[in-house]
């Protein structure tokens, strides 16, 4: 499995760069993996929920029109190509995995896939002492809910397959989206709620694992080069209103 360098990017270059990862990746046979950070405080949301939704979900004062000028500012809002709903990514450990139509993991069941990932990331937890497990499938009643999915904030109440600590305290969600070209898998870890580990040691074990789950060896490699301008439109997308706001 390739593993990328870590970058410190913009929202709507991070969501570019996982696109291309997926759609135009110069070994489109290999798994590929890399952790990534933020420049700018971001929250995204999910492909097929509604804007005005999202907003909902954002640390803001009552009145959104009296403070979107002041929130623009300060925070992004971006549209993911993967599903689910608004994740926080101020604090986290975010993450990408794209899974090529090649491998034999590629054809098993979303769920299947969701759960696969998040027992190794579990595992990579409790290596450190961390109480991890996954929400077990069918969900239970304390944790359903009878809002639409599309509506709500990732973090606010755990899913089937999600990792929670011994309280029920969900600590890592994921989304997927899955084209001719292979899974495309993003992840984020809550780090408020994470105290005391060593994230390096983390990524390593993390990374590890998942190699091995597929088969293979970890090999680092650099930061892909695409032509200029296939990534100045992939991260022109993420920044346009036609995006963002299509829905």
């Amino acid at each position: 499995m390739h593993i990328l360098p870590t970058r410190k990017l913009s929202a709507a270059a991070n969501m570019a760069v996982d696109q291309l990862l997926l759609e135009a990746y110069l070994e489109p046979d290999q798994p590929r993996f890399r952790h990534y950070e933020w420049n700018t405080p971001t929250f995204t949301f999910g492909r097929t929920q509604r804007w005005t939704e999202a907003e909902t979900c954002l640390p803001m004062h009552p009145s959104w029109r009296e403070a979107h000028d002041h929130f623009a500012s300060k925070y992004k809002l971006v549209r993911r190509s993967t599903g689910g709903g608004v994740v926080d990514h101020r604090d986290d450990w975010t993450y990408s995995l794209v899974i090529p139509t090649t491998h034999a993991l590629a054809q098993v069941s979303a769920g299947d896939a969701y759960r696969e990932v998040h027992n190794i990331l579990a595992w990579a937890l409790r290596a450190q002492e961390v109480e991890a497990s996954l929400v077990p499938c069918p969900c239970t009643d304390d944790v359903a809910s009878d809002e639409p999915a599309i509506a709500r904030n990732c973090f606010q109440r755990p899913e089937p397959g999600d990792v929670i600590d011994a309280d029920g305290v969900k600590l890592a969600g994921a989304a997927q989206r899955r084209t001719r070209n292979g899974m495309l898998m993003q992840g984020s870890i809550d780090r408020i709620t994470i105290r005391g580990i060593d994230w390096r040691r983390f990524e390593s074990d993390f990374s590890g694992a998942l190699a091995e789950w597929l088969g293979g060896a970890v090999v680092n490699q650099p930061f892909p080069k695409w032509p200029q301008g296939e990534l100045t439109k992939a991260i022109a997308q993420y920044e346009s209103k036609d995006w963002n706001q299509r829905r």
